[in-house]
C-alpha cells in the first residue's frame, strides 16, 4: 500500500532560548526544538520582519571574510555572516553573497514586502563554483521563508546561485509565502535524518509548502534523502517537494541521485513542470510502496511536459488520487521514459491503464527500455473507492 510521501508542517509551542541582538532571535541548539516560528529547529537565526534594522541603500553584501561590524552596504565593508546580512535587508535590495562557506541556518519569519522583492544571490565563480551554506549534519534547514499564517506570509524573495548542504531536514525552503523565485541554486546531502516530528525522518533538498507564485528554474537537487536507518523503514525523501501551491513553474531542473522521489507536486493548483531531467532516483519504499521519480497527486490543472526520466529505479511518473480528491486537468505531453523499471505509475482513479480525460491527457509520450514495463495501474490501490492515507 503506498505511504503518503507529504511534508508535514505544524506549529509547535516549546520552550526555547531565546537572545535578542541587531533584530534576530537567536534559537540556541537544544532539546526542545523552535524558537519563536513554527519550524522545529535547531541553531538557526530567526529573522523577523517587523524587527529588522536595514542598512541604508540598494544592496547588502556579506562574506567570511568581512565583519558584523562592518557597515555592510558595499563590496568594501561586508559583514562576515548570512544571519547578519539577511536580518539587515528590506524590501528592494540585494544580498550580495560572497564566495565561500557559511555554516549556518536563517529563518525569515514574515519578513518582505508585496512590492519589491528581496534577492539573496550568490557569487558564481569562474568555474561555477557558488557560495555554499553548510549545516555540518547538524543544523535543520540552510535558509527558511516562512510565513505565520496565512494573513500573515512572507513575500516576494529570490534566491539564486547558492549551494546547500548537510542539513538535517532540508536545504533552501519556502513555506506560507508569496511571489517566491528559486533559480539556480544546488542542493544535496541535505535530509537524511528529520527533526520534524511529523514527518516520520523523512527530508528534502529544496521544499514549497503553501506558497502562492513559486518558480523554481534551473535548480539541480541530488543525494537528499534519509540515511540508511531510515530508509531500510521504508521511508524515502524528495529533491523537489512542492505541496499545497498554487500558480507553480519548475523548469530546467536537474532531479537525480536521489533517496526517494526526485519531484512531488501534491495538492497544487495550476502547476507546469517542464524540461526538467530526473533520473537515478532510489523509489523503492519496500512493502509496494513505491515512490516516482516525479509523482503528482490530488490538486488540479497540473500539467508535466517535455520533461527526461532516466534509469528511476521505480516509477518514472507517479500519477495518484491518493485522498479520492477526484483531480481534474492534469497533462502528461511529450515526456521521454527510459530504463526506468516502470515508465508511469497511475493507481486510485478507479480505471485502467489511463482514467478519463477530463482527469488526465496523455499524449506524445516516449518510452524505451523500462524494464518491468511502460505503465503501472492499480484501480484502487487501497479498496474500492478509498483514501490510502
Amino acid at each position: 500500500m503506498p505511504t503518503p510521501n507529504t511534508a508535514h508542517w505544524t506549529r509547535l509551542f516549546l520552550t526555547s532560548i531565546i537572545l535578542t541582538a541587531t533584530g534576530c532571535r537567536i534559537q540556541t541548539t537544544g532539546d526542545d526544538p523552535g524558537g519563536d516560528t513554527w519550524l522545529p529547529h535547531n541553531g538557526g537565526t530567526v529573522c523577523n520582519g517587523a524587527d529588522a534594522s536595514p542598512v541604508p541603500g540598494n544592496d547588502v553584501w556579506v562574506s567570511p571574510g568581512g565583519s558584523d561590524t562592518n557597515a555592510g552596504n558595499s563590496a568594501d565593508a561586508p559583514f562576515a555572516t548570512l544571519a547578519r546580512a539577511l536580518c539587515s535587508a528590506a524590501p528592494g535590495q540585494t544580498v550580495h553573497v560572497g564566495s565561500g562557506t557559511y555554516t549556518e541556518s536563517v529563518l525569515l519569519s514574515e519578513y518582505g514586502d508585496p512590492s519589491r522583492p528581496i534577492t539573496i544571490s550568490g557569487a558564481v565563480g569562474s568555474d561555477g563554483t557558488l557560495p555554499v551554506l553548510d549545516g555540518e549534519r547538524n543544523l535543520t534547514v540552510g535558509i527558511a521563508i516562512l510565513g505565520e499564517d496565512e494573513e500573515h506570509p512572507s513575500y516576494n524573495f529570490v534566491v539564486e546561485n547558492i549551494e546547500f548542504i548537510n542539513y538535517t531536514d532540508i536545504g533552501l525552503l519556502a513555506a506560507i509565502a508569496n511571489d517566491v523565485t528559486f533559480r539556480n541554486c544546488r542542493a544535496h546531502d541535505n535530509g537524511f535524518h528529520s527533526i520534524d516530528p511529523d514527518s516520520r525522518g523523512e527530508g528534502y533538498g529544496i521544499a514549497a509548502v503553501d506558497v502562492n507564485t513559486l518558480l523554481v528554474d534551473g535548480v539541480e537537487s541530488y543525494a537528499n534523502g534519509p540515511e540508511p536507518a531510515l530508509q531500510q523503514q521504508g521511508i524515502l525523501g524528495t529533491g523537489l517537494d512542492i505541496f499545497g501551491c498554487r500558480d507553480v513553474i519548475v523548469r530546467n531542473a536537474h532531479l537525480h541521485d536521489g533517496i526517494g522521489g526526485g519531484l512531488l507536486l501534491e495538492d497544487c493548483v495550476n502547476a507546469l513542470a517542464e524540461n526538467n531531467e530526473i533520473a537515478n532516483n532510489f523509489l523503492d519504499g519496500t512493502d509496494g510502496y513505491w515512490d516516482g521519480g516525479a509523482w503528482v497527486d490530488g490538486g488540479s490543472d497540473i500539467t508535466i511536459r517535455n520533461n527526461t526520466f532516466r534509469g528511476n529505479h521505480g516509477p518514472g511518473l507517479v500519477v495518484s488520487d491518493e485522498g479520492v480528491q477526484r483531480p481534474t486537468g492534469y497533462v502528461v505531453q511529450d515526456n521521454t521514459f527510459t530504463e526506468n523499471l516502470w515508465g508511469i505509475y497511475i493507481w486510485n482513479f478507479g480505471a485502467c491503464p489511463w482514467p478519463d480525460a477530463s482527469v488526465v491527457q496523455a499524449s506524445g509520450n516516449t518510452y524505451t527500455d523500462n524494464s518491468r514495463g511502460d505503465h503501472r495501474c492499480a484501480e484502487w490501490e487501497c479498496g474500492l473507492n478509498q483514501p490510502c492515507d
